[in-house]
């Protein structure tokens, strides 16, 4: 039997595109909501004032990413490096360098057959500058990183590396044959430029938690991870702002230049405990919440939030009962209930006003109850999903979107083969 997962289900549905008679009276005059929405009680837009809303941020969208912006980004990094790799060059005093780094982190502890092989490493004592001469070898000189300087004809390529601010807690792993220490460095680094212009650059930087503060870090503890991709104008961000036990938050986010493309807020919290129950350990679950944003070019922005997880989870579960016991008036109340345990809400230009939320509807179909996305308008006006986005209102768009994906994908070598 279907068993539809209703909350996941909307969220697909407005992130796909973009919500009778009610929007719910909390919908206007608080801060926030007990679904965890906000609002501010300004302008409220029609829904064909949402439909020019939707359609700017889809064409701006598709404009930020359309190929012929970063095509040629694209091309500049793929043939720089392709010029590296046909590039003859000595590189022996490179490896004979690194090398020496590396060799010097490790000695060896007792005695054969028992000899355990002991590393202690220090990402920061990689670095000098190896820059080509004119016999196809390299110079070298002291410095404070790690660049390695080759000539694509008289352009200059530099590869550059570098690590700082090591944690004053290292991570451990040892068996027995090997005990390792690593000291992991906040920030590292790997760029690559031409002729003194950035091409593409990874930074990521780590923030260990030593949780049970034995002085190292293994296993059982965490490692916050942000990092930092830059491709010509595009960047790539992920950070992770907070990872403890019982909350953790994270944002990413996609620009070109300083502008926008998608950017996305998450946020969790939970409580638990540790129960013994037949000689084993489970984990009990006392409370959990969630909330999340999405922003599309700025232009939009989607908020979904669950203030009590467990109820939601509770609440599903009797409409999935109401379904296999075909009782309307139980799955009824349950979707009643369901729309009160979760928030899901359209706003436009960054503003905090409350313009759309998806409900649902009881629906009976060959004798089999299903609940119906509505998209509930801050006007009062509501329509089924299908209702609203239909090829009379939205067809133009849709055919420049399936035009768009279509060279994409053509570009990418991964259109259809005609038949």
């Amino acid at each position: 039997m279907k068993k539809l997962s209703y909350v996941f289900a909307a969220a697909a549905m407005v992130m796909a595109a973009a919500s009778c008679e009610k929007i719910s009276d909390f919908v206007h005059g608080v801060k926030e909501n007990e679904q965890g929405l906000v609002d501010d009680k300004g302008k409220d837009l029609t829904p064909d004032e949402q439909k020019v809303k939707i359609e700017e941020t889809a064409t701006t969208l598709m404009d930020l990413m359309d190929k012929s912006g970063w095509e040629a980004e694209y091309n500049k990094v793929n043939e720089t490096i392709d010029a590296l790799g046909e590039k003859e060059v000595d590189g022996e005093e490179i490896g004979t360098y690194l090398s020496s780094i590396v060799n010097a982190w490790t000695s060896m502890r007792g005695e054969d057959p028992n000899q355990v092989a002991v590393t202690v490493a220090h990402l920061t004592d990689i670095k000098g500058h190896f820059t080509e001469n004119a016999q196809g070898k390299f110079d070298f000189t002291e410095a404070d990183d790690l660049a390695i300087t080759v000539f694509d004809g008289t352009v200059p390529v530099t590869v550059t590396f570098y690590a700082k601010d090591e944690a004053k807690v290292p991570a451990h792993f040892s068996d027995k044959n090997d005990d390792v220490t690593i000291y992991i460095p906040g920030t590292s680094y790997l760029g690559i430029s031409k002729n003194n212009e950035p091409l593409a650059s990874l930074e990521i930087r780590l923030k260990p938690h030593d949780v049970n503060a034995d002085g190292i870090i293994n296993e059982e503890d965490m490692i916050d991870v942000s990092y930092t991709m830059k491709v010509g104008a595009y960047t790539f961000e992920l950070s992770q702002a907070n990872y403890a036990t019982t909350n953790a938050s994270a944002s990413a986010q996609i620009l070109k230049g300083k502008q926008l493309i998608i950017g996305a807020t998450v946020e969790a919290n939970y409580s638990f405990e540790e129960v013994q129950k037949d000689g084993n350990t489970t984990i009990d679950v006392k409370s959990a919440a969630a909330k999340a944003m999405v922003d599309l070019a700025g232009k939009t922005q989607i908020r979904f939030s669950v203030p009590d997880a467990l109820a939601l989870e509770t609440v599903t579960d009797e409409m999935y009962k109401a379904q296999d016991k075909n009782d309307g008036e139980a799955f009824k109340a349950a979707l009643e209930k369901l729309e009160k345990l979760y928030g899901f809400g359209v706003y436009y230009d960054g503003k905090k006003t409350l313009q759309a939320t998806i409900g649902f509807e009881a629906v009976n179909i060959d004798n089999y109850w299903d609940a119906n996305p509505v998209i509930r308008f801050a006007d009062g006006t509501s329509y089924a999903v299908e209702e609203y986005f239909t090829q009379e209102r939205f067809g133009d768009l849709a055919k420049t979107i399936e035009e768009w994906v279509a060279d994409l994908m053509k570009y990418l070598g991964l259109e259809e083969n005609e038949k």
